[in-house]
């Protein structure tokens, strides 16, 4: 679990951010959604990298914000803002409900890229 507890580390002369720190430096607030500035994978989805592993910063803002999410549990993202990473527009389901719900062709619309970070702009939406 990740906690928002301050720790500072001493690295040479400078001080070394919170995982909270991190991320929020990394997040802006537009129009009621927590926008995701920091980078993303080809697919658009946030990234964010804890204690040297890669995972969704939507993940991330779940843990930060509400507690663990089980491995076998995926954080899906805000159907209106593709980068949004606001904890009251994720929901977390398991990995099968979500292979279910795209084999149904149930997944919610498709969602907006994010109008701050044209890295988690989908590849139909280029300028």
């Amino acid at each position: 679990m990740l906690t928002g507890t301050r720790r500072l580390v001493v690295v040479s002369w400078r001080f070394v951010a919170t995982v909270r720190e991190r991320f929020e430096a990394k997040v802006e607030d537009h129009d009621g959604h927590r926008v995701w500035k920091g980078s993303c994978d080809a697919a658009g989805t946030p990234q964010f990298r804890v204690d040297g592993r890669l995972t969704t910063a939507r993940r991330v803002a779940w843990e930060l914000d509400i507690g663990p999410v089980a491995a076998e549990s995926l954080v899906i993202a805000c159907p209106q803002v593709r980068g949004c990473v606001a904890v009251e527009h994720l929901q977390v389901v398991a990995k099968q409900m979500s292979v279910r719900r795209a084999q149904a062709g149930l997944a919610a619309a498709k969602p907006e890229p994010s109008p701050r970070n044209s890295a988690c702009r989908s590849p139909s939406s280029s300028s």
